[in-house]
């Protein structure tokens, strides 16, 4: 086990000595036959070569501690490189920071090496790794839902499908397959007052689109509930967890309000995109501008808040507070990611949580105050992600079952 640690660290080192144009010809000549011995090993390495790939991986969770995480690549490093290979000089930071996207990178090159190649070689998936702190592995999240009519009848939505559309006169997925024949009928006996809900598990995700044409994006453990015509005034919907909103735009000579109700607080809004935050394990509700405008106010009275794009309301007991975020932060969940910056352990384990429909524990609740930035994607096994979060040298997991423990 030793010896192959030993190896998959002095191919890393080969690897980024190759990154920062370092290498000579014997050491050039090593890596390419490491390459072609495998094809594993050579798309590992066309997706190292890939710089937008190499800044997600080397930003992950940097915030913990990158200089820790660098002090010890380097002293692995020092351990097996040889003559003529890597000397101190060539790995100050310094050095490595000519190339910032590369020097971040080398930080978590050991690991991912050593990872991917004890974990999916062959292209299967991860396997259990002698000595191994976890048990077992979990694979992400997928495109599953419920959908339940206002008679009670629940539809189970396709998981090869990404998404439904109920309108005034049917319900069909996204693709346009009809559900009719699954009970999927938007008016029934009294349209006007049908109820639809619309509901994730933990670890799924699904879209809708609404009657008026609201495009709306379930994080999972959330739930919507609407009805199958917008006909008063106002187009209000029922929230619970996490969604991101497209509003339709209505008419300008009848406008209808959109409002968006959860347990804490209310969203008005005219037609804009913003994501709502408001899961019940979570002490705060967190709305996120990012297009359009719109109102926040509390279910206690408290004066509302009117956010502008790039503006997030967070909103406790009844007091409502504004900042100015980066919003790409709020809606990561939307396109594959999960993505930091200086945010509690706690709340990314809650994250993972629901994700992977796993439980949390913590040897120690200061762990939870331990603060990460980075980025990496929702779509990898648990395993993966957890590894990637241990090499900053802060908390180590253990696996078993559903079951993570969060130790130091």
């Amino acid at each position: 086990m030793e010896a192959s640690e030993n190896h998959h660290i002095h191919i890393s080192a080969l690897i980024s000595r190759y990154l920062l144009n370092e290498l000579d010809g014997a050491e050039l000549t090593e890596l390419e036959d490491w390459i072609v011995a495998d094809e594993q090993h050579a798309r590992l390495f066309r997706n190292l070569l890939n710089e937008a790939e190499l800044e997600n991986q080397g930003r992950i969770f940097r915030t913990a501690d990158t200089e820790a995480a660098l002090l010890r690549a380097k002293a692995k490093l020092s351990l097996i490189t040889t003559a003529g290979s890597s000397t101190e000089a060539d790995l100050k930071p310094k050095k490595l920071w000519k190339y910032g996207w590369v020097a971040a990178a080398v930080a978590t090159l050991i690991f991912g090496l050593w990872f991917f190649e004890s974990h999916y070689r062959n292209g299967r998936h991860p396997e259990l790794v002698s000595g191994s702190a976890y048990a077992n592995d979990i694979a992400p999240g997928k495109n599953t839902a419920t959908l339940t009519l206002a008679s009670g009848k629940t539809i189970t939505l396709s998981e090869a499908k990404t998404g439904v559309i109920i309108n005034a006169s049917k319900i069909s997925y996204n693709d346009g397959t009809d559900l009719s024949a699954y009970g999927g009928d938007a008016e029934g006996a009294d349209g006007n007052h049908q109820i639809f809900t619309a509901q994730t598990p933990r670890g799924g995700t699904y879209q809708v689109t609404l009657p008026d044409g609201t495009h709306v994006w379930l994080n999972a453990d959330s739930k919507i509930s609407f009805p199958a015509k917008f006909s008063g005034a106002s187009r209000k919907i029922l929230l619970s967890g996490e969604a991101y909103f497209e509003v339709s735009h209505m008419s300008k000579a009848v406008p209808k309000p959109f409002i968006v109700e959860t347990a804490r607080q209310q969203v008005t809004v005219l037609g804009t995109h913003f994501n709502i935050s408001a899961y019940s394990d979570e002490r705060d509700t967190k709305t996120t501008l990012l297009e359009g405008s719109v109102k926040v106010s509390t279910s206690q009275g408290a004066p509302a808040t009117i956010l502008r794009p790039n503006q997030q309301a967070t909103t406790s007991g009844t007091t409502i507070t504004t900042r100015e975020v980066d919003p790409s932060l709020a809606i990561a969940w939307k396109t594959g990611r999960f993505t930091y910056k200086d945010t509690p352990l706690e709340t990314v384990m809650r994250q993972i949580s629901r994700w992977y429909d796993v439980d949390i524990t913590y040897t120690s609740s200061d762990l939870k105050n331990e603060l990460f930035s980075g980025s990496v994607s929702r779509y990898d096994h648990v395993s993966r992600i957890l590894g990637t979060i241990e090499f900053t040298g802060t908390v180590k997991f253990k696996l078993q079952g559903k079951q993570i423990t969060v130790t130091k």
